[in-house]
């Protein structure tokens, strides 16, 4: 059975924030894609990951992939994350621990 990977549009907001101080038509793109134009003002919203990370990808375009996500890493905090995965990452000893915990949420 395939499964559709879906992720909070809030979890967007920081690359968004990125791509905009860096000069990137952010409206524009949104307005011609089928991302939702109104994505910031409804973090709730489920959007497809695949969708938002070629998005992201295209938007950015003069960034390599791991400068984007580095600069867009920059603004992200535990406050970003569901309680759920705001446990598993308070609770977790390690570093790679917090992660393993974190992913096995998300694939559950």
């Amino acid at each position: 059975m395939a499964q559709l990977a879906l992720t909070r549009a809030a979890h967007l907001h920081d690359y968004l924030s990125v791509l905009r101080d860096l000069g990137a038509p952010v409206d524009r793109n949104l307005a011609q894609s089928r991302l939702p134009q109104c994505i910031e003002e409804t973090p709730e919203l489920y959007v497809s990951v695949p969708m938002a990370t070629e998005w992201i990808a295209r938007t950015g375009h003069d960034l390599e992939p791991m400068a984007l996500g580095l600069l867009g890493t920059h603004n992200a905090s535990l406050s970003n994350f569901q309680p759920l995965h705001q446990t598993a990452i308070l609770t977790a000893p390690t570093g790679l621990s917090r992660l393993r915990a974190v992913a096995a949420i998300a694939a559950s």
